[in-house]
Protein backbone atom coordinates (compact mmCIF):
# COMPACT_ATOMS: atom_id res chain seq x y z
CA UNK A 1 0.00 0.00 0.00
CA UNK A 2 1.17 3.51 -0.81
CA UNK A 3 1.18 5.95 2.06
CA UNK A 4 -0.32 9.32 1.19
CA UNK A 5 1.63 12.13 2.87
CA UNK A 6 0.21 15.30 4.37
CA UNK A 7 0.46 18.26 2.01
CA UNK A 8 3.70 20.13 1.55
CA UNK A 9 3.88 23.83 2.39
CA UNK A 10 1.96 26.31 0.19
CA UNK A 11 4.27 28.37 -2.04
CA UNK A 12 4.59 31.98 -3.22
CA UNK A 13 2.60 33.45 -0.32
CA UNK A 14 1.89 37.17 -0.75
CA UNK A 15 0.11 39.75 1.41
CA UNK A 16 -1.74 42.78 0.03
CA UNK A 17 -2.89 45.43 2.56
CA UNK A 18 -6.44 46.75 2.52
CA UNK A 19 -8.77 48.66 4.84
CA UNK A 20 -8.03 47.15 8.27
CA UNK A 21 -7.40 43.81 6.56
CA UNK A 22 -4.86 41.96 4.44
CA UNK A 23 -5.53 39.72 1.44
CA UNK A 24 -3.21 36.70 1.61
CA UNK A 25 -2.75 34.63 -1.57
CA UNK A 26 -0.65 31.54 -2.32
CA UNK A 27 -0.01 28.65 -4.68
CA UNK A 28 -1.27 25.17 -3.75
CA UNK A 29 1.25 22.64 -2.39
CA UNK A 30 2.94 20.34 -4.88
CA UNK A 31 2.42 17.04 -3.06
CA UNK A 32 -0.11 15.17 -0.98
CA UNK A 33 -3.72 14.12 -1.28
CA UNK A 34 -6.33 16.67 -2.38
CA UNK A 35 -6.45 19.71 -0.08
CA UNK A 36 -9.45 19.99 2.24
CA UNK A 37 -8.54 23.39 3.66
CA UNK A 38 -6.00 26.10 4.33
CA UNK A 39 -5.28 28.16 7.44
CA UNK A 40 -3.63 31.58 7.29
CA UNK A 41 -2.00 32.80 10.52
CA UNK A 42 -0.52 36.22 11.26
CA UNK A 43 2.50 36.78 13.47
CA UNK A 44 0.03 38.36 15.95
CA UNK A 45 -2.32 35.34 16.01
CA UNK A 46 -5.16 36.42 13.71
CA UNK A 47 -6.34 33.65 11.36
CA UNK A 48 -8.62 32.90 8.46
CA UNK A 49 -9.48 29.58 6.83
CA UNK A 50 -10.68 28.40 3.43
CA UNK A 51 -11.91 25.05 2.16
CA UNK A 52 -9.97 25.17 -1.08
CA UNK A 53 -9.59 28.74 -2.30
CA UNK A 54 -5.98 29.93 -2.50
CA UNK A 55 -6.63 33.33 -0.97
CA UNK A 56 -8.14 34.56 2.27
CA UNK A 57 -8.80 37.95 3.89
CA UNK A 58 -7.53 38.39 7.43
CA UNK A 59 -9.73 41.14 8.91
CA UNK A 60 -9.84 43.20 12.09
CA UNK A 61 -6.20 44.30 11.88
CA UNK A 62 -4.65 47.46 13.30
CA UNK A 63 -3.47 50.10 10.86
CA UNK A 64 -0.47 50.85 13.05
CA UNK A 65 0.93 47.31 13.27
CA UNK A 66 3.18 45.39 10.89
CA UNK A 67 2.09 41.82 10.08
CA UNK A 68 3.57 38.76 8.39
CA UNK A 69 1.54 35.68 7.41
CA UNK A 70 2.11 31.96 6.96
CA UNK A 71 -0.21 29.38 5.37
CA UNK A 72 -0.70 25.68 6.15
CA UNK A 73 -2.56 23.17 3.99
CA UNK A 74 -4.65 20.28 5.33
CA UNK A 75 -5.71 17.04 3.60
CA UNK A 76 -7.31 13.81 4.84
CA UNK A 77 -3.96 12.72 6.31
CA UNK A 78 -3.27 15.89 8.30
CA UNK A 79 -1.81 19.37 8.21
CA UNK A 80 1.48 20.01 6.47
CA UNK A 81 4.26 22.43 7.39
CA UNK A 82 3.77 26.19 7.33
CA UNK A 83 4.82 28.19 4.32
CA UNK A 84 7.57 30.76 4.48
CA UNK A 85 6.36 34.01 6.01
CA UNK A 86 5.27 36.85 3.76
CA UNK A 87 7.03 40.17 3.68
CA UNK A 88 5.78 42.47 6.46
CA UNK A 89 2.78 44.64 5.56
CA UNK A 90 0.78 47.28 7.44
CA UNK A 91 -2.99 47.46 6.81
CA UNK A 92 -4.39 50.73 5.55
CA UNK A 93 -7.20 52.53 7.29
CA UNK A 94 -9.82 55.02 6.17
CA UNK A 95 -10.38 57.93 8.60
CA UNK A 96 -12.51 57.60 11.69
CA UNK A 97 -15.81 59.40 12.24
CA UNK A 98 -15.92 63.20 12.56
CA UNK A 99 -17.56 64.40 15.80
CA UNK A 100 -19.45 67.39 17.24
CA UNK A 101 -21.41 68.10 14.05
CA UNK A 102 -23.67 71.14 14.31
CA UNK A 103 -25.38 73.60 12.02
CA UNK A 104 -26.29 77.27 11.93
CA UNK A 105 -29.43 78.02 9.85
CA UNK A 106 -29.66 80.59 7.09
CA UNK A 107 -32.10 81.27 4.25
CA UNK A 108 -32.29 77.88 2.42
CA UNK A 109 -28.81 77.10 3.80
CA UNK A 110 -27.15 75.63 6.87
CA UNK A 111 -23.52 76.29 7.78
CA UNK A 112 -22.25 72.93 9.08
CA UNK A 113 -19.23 72.61 11.39
CA UNK A 114 -17.51 69.56 12.91
CA UNK A 115 -14.42 68.29 14.68
CA UNK A 116 -11.83 66.17 12.87
CA UNK A 117 -11.79 62.44 13.68
CA UNK A 118 -9.51 61.26 16.48
CA UNK A 119 -8.17 58.65 14.03
CA UNK A 120 -7.13 60.13 10.67
CA UNK A 121 -6.46 56.69 9.22
CA UNK A 122 -3.29 55.58 7.47
CA UNK A 123 -2.80 58.75 5.48
CA UNK A 124 -3.74 62.41 5.87
CA UNK A 125 -7.39 63.37 5.50
CA UNK A 126 -7.83 65.01 2.11
CA UNK A 127 -11.53 65.86 2.22
CA UNK A 128 -14.83 65.98 4.08
CA UNK A 129 -18.44 65.80 2.91
CA UNK A 130 -21.44 67.07 4.89
CA UNK A 131 -24.79 65.54 3.88
CA UNK A 132 -28.32 66.68 4.75
CA UNK A 133 -31.20 64.46 5.81
CA UNK A 134 -33.71 64.61 4.26
CA UNK A 135 -32.64 65.44 0.75
CA UNK A 136 -29.07 64.16 0.60
CA UNK A 137 -27.73 67.61 -0.33
CA UNK A 138 -24.00 67.95 0.25
CA UNK A 139 -21.12 70.36 0.61
CA UNK A 140 -17.38 69.87 0.77
CA UNK A 141 -15.02 72.43 2.31
CA UNK A 142 -11.71 73.72 1.09
CA UNK A 143 -8.83 71.42 2.14
CA UNK A 144 -8.11 71.78 5.85
CA UNK A 145 -11.44 73.49 6.69
CA UNK A 146 -13.86 71.94 9.19
CA UNK A 147 -16.96 73.76 7.91
CA UNK A 148 -19.02 74.25 4.76
CA UNK A 149 -22.49 75.48 3.79
CA UNK A 150 -25.17 73.17 2.44
CA UNK A 151 -27.44 75.09 0.06
CA UNK A 152 -30.69 74.36 -1.73
CA UNK A 153 -32.55 73.48 1.47
CA UNK A 154 -36.21 74.26 2.10
CA UNK A 155 -37.01 76.88 4.72
CA UNK A 156 -39.17 75.67 7.64
CA UNK A 157 -38.04 72.03 7.19
CA UNK A 158 -35.96 70.36 9.90
CA UNK A 159 -32.64 68.86 8.75
CA UNK A 160 -29.89 66.88 10.38
CA UNK A 161 -26.37 66.57 8.95
CA UNK A 162 -23.71 63.88 8.94
CA UNK A 163 -20.07 64.32 7.93
CA UNK A 164 -17.62 61.83 6.44
CA UNK A 165 -13.83 62.12 6.15
CA UNK A 166 -11.83 60.77 3.19
CA UNK A 167 -8.18 59.84 2.70
CA UNK A 168 -6.36 58.17 -0.21
CA UNK A 169 -7.78 54.75 0.77
CA UNK A 170 -11.42 55.80 0.89
CA UNK A 171 -14.22 57.32 2.94
CA UNK A 172 -14.77 56.48 6.60
CA UNK A 173 -18.06 55.98 8.42
CA UNK A 174 -20.38 58.97 8.82
CA UNK A 175 -20.55 60.98 12.01
CA UNK A 176 -23.52 60.83 14.33
CA UNK A 177 -26.26 63.17 13.03
CA UNK A 178 -26.20 66.78 14.14
CA UNK A 179 -29.02 68.21 16.22
CA UNK A 180 -31.96 69.23 13.99
CA UNK A 181 -31.63 72.60 12.27
CA UNK A 182 -34.38 74.52 10.46
CA UNK A 183 -33.42 76.95 7.67
CA UNK A 184 -35.41 80.18 7.72
CA UNK A 185 -35.68 83.45 5.88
Amino acid sequence: ATLVPPPSAPQSVTATPGNGAVLVSWNAPSQGAPITGYTVTSNHGQTCTTTGATSCIVAGLSGWTSYTFTVTATNLVGTGPASSATAAVTPLLVPGRPTAVSGVPGDTTVAVTWTAPDDPGSSPIDGYTATSSPGGLTCSPNPGDLFCTVGGLTDAVQYTFTVTATNELGTGLPSDPSPAVTPRT
